[in-house]
């Protein structure tokens, strides 16, 4: 039976294209081979912040689900961007806090679209006034 979810197969494919793009990256000696698979991490984490958005703005989808989806993808871009540090031997606690910052607004952003999105239509401008005078109608008048 296919599978009726579309994202999951839009997301093994960018997985895919993660992946040969950062072979690639490592072929024409633009990385290390230590460097591959932390910047696969980093760039998957990304992508799965963007599918929390997409969830989010989905009529199916729920803001839990899409917060969850947010936090692992953040884990991931978190995960990656620490051992790439690592790797290049420029961990520091300044670097480490501003990954942290980037994890940070990331889920702010995804708490600020789900207000947007959830948010109840309020009426703008003032107030009507209520009329304390009883409406005249033609069948009323002398």
């Amino acid at each position: 039976m296919p599978d009726q979810n579309p994202l999951r197969i839009i997301l093994l494919g960018i997985f895919t294209v993660v992946c040969g793009a950062t072979a690639l990256l490592y072929f024409i000696q633009l990385i290390d081979f230590a460097e591959v698979a932390p910047i696969v991490i980093m760039l998957f984490g990304i992508v799965i912040l963007a599918m929390a958005a997409v969830r989010l703005l989905s009529t199916e989808g729920s803001a839990r689900g899409a917060f969850s989806t947010a936090w692992w993808g953040s884990v991931l871009f978190l995960v990656g961007a620490i051992w790439l540090l690592k790797v290049d031997e420029v961990f520091t606690v300044y670097t480490f806090w501003a990954v942290s910052a980037f994890i940070v607004g990331a889920l702010t952003v995804v708490i600020g679209m789900h207000k947007w999105v959830t948010r109840e239509e309020k009426p703008r401008g003032r107030p009507k006034k209520l009329n304390s005078k009883p409406q005249t109608t033609e069948s009323t008048r002398p």
